[in-house]
């Protein structure tokens, strides 16, 4: 049986177990608004303003995951460390969002790459190891062919 206990407490709830741990709404809204030294009237301010969104439980009782609680510790930092107006968190934390996301596909991208390339690559290496020499190969930032000697101009 589901167990919803507010007034302070944690909720713990089978419904959210096939969650991701930081995924799971367990903490009441007073339980998040004294952990960050706010009125719960103020969370429910940046829920209006879209900047979190707690699960609701069927008897509309809102409850903050793990997740929630980093995402309101950025907001908290912005607004009250930095000075940062709510319509600028927003901002903020929509372009931390997308960069997170843009870093996600880079990494995705390399590691296709790395399986494409597979051996080919760590023999590239190799080769241009082998053709720089031992003691220049730590010292090369990008491969590089060595220049040619310089050829002295004729004189006429």
């Amino acid at each position: 049986m589901a167990r919803e206990e507010q007034r302070g407490r944690i909720v713990d709830d089978e419904r959210f177990a096939e969650l991701p741990p930081e995924e799971r709404p367990v903490y009441p809204i007073g339980v998040v608004a004294r952990m960050f030294g706010v009125h719960p009237q103020t969370l429910r301010l940046y829920e209006k303003e879209g900047l979190i969104k707690p699960y609701r439980t069927p008897g509309g009782t809102r409850l903050y995951s793990q997740k929630d609680v980093s995402r309101l510790a950025q907001i908290t930092r912005l607004t009250q460390e930095l000075g940062v107006n709510l319509a600028g968190v927003d901002i903020i934390l929509r372009l931390l969002a997308q960069m997170e996301k843009m870093k996600r596909r880079e990494q995705a991208i390399l590691s296709a790459a790395r399986q494409l390339l597979g051996d080919r690559f760590d023999k590239l290496q190799e080769m241009v190891g082998d053709y720089l020499g031992p003691e220049r190969e730590e010292e090369a930032l990008v491969p590089v062919s060595p220049r040619p000697p310089a050829v002295p101009p004729r004189k006429s």
